[in-house]
């Protein structure tokens, strides 16, 4: 499928989701943080219980992005759909939560063009032309009309 159908599967699967789990890369950054914390902010517009998850500890020079501080470190259980938001898996998604996320629809949300592997079936909505996955936000909350 093309950007654009998987943009539109997107769709229908955070309209079919009540909680959605927005999970962070190994490696955390500005683009990381902020663009979970933004698709967060769309999904509670439309009306979503949403989450958020990192293994890692938001470091100090992060926490100047508003929002920083609701990114959690405890894996919550009610959700029905998981985001992983702007670069590879940490090793606690790919192994001790394998299961447990394996068992819903997961989505990779990402501008990189490297495409990590994953022990369980991942729709992409992957945009490697896009300078930041904040950019690929704008373009999926548009095309959604969202």
């Amino acid at each position: 499928m093309d950007l654009t159908e998987n943009i539109k599967k997107f769709g229908e699967l955070v309209s079919s989701s009540e909680h959605i789990l927005l999970v962070q890369p190994d490696k955390l950054d500005t683009d990381s943080i902020a663009s979970a914390l933004a698709l967060g902010s769309v999904f509670k517009k439309l009306g979503k219980g949403v989450s958020f998850y990192s293994a890692l500890h938001v470091p100090r020079s992060l926490q100047y992005v508003s929002g920083w501080e609701n990114i959690g470190s405890m894996m919550p259980t009610d959700f029905d759909l998981t985001i992983l938001v702007d670069g590879a898996p940490q090793k606690e998604l790919i192994g001790e939560f394998k299961d447990l996320l394996g068992s819903k629809p997961f989505v990779h949300f990402d501008h990189h063009s490297a495409r990590p592997s994953f022990p369980f079936s991942v729709l992409e909505v992957v945009d490697p032309e896009a300078a930041a996955t904040g950019e690929l936000i704008y373009k999926v909350v548009e095309q959604l009309d969202w």
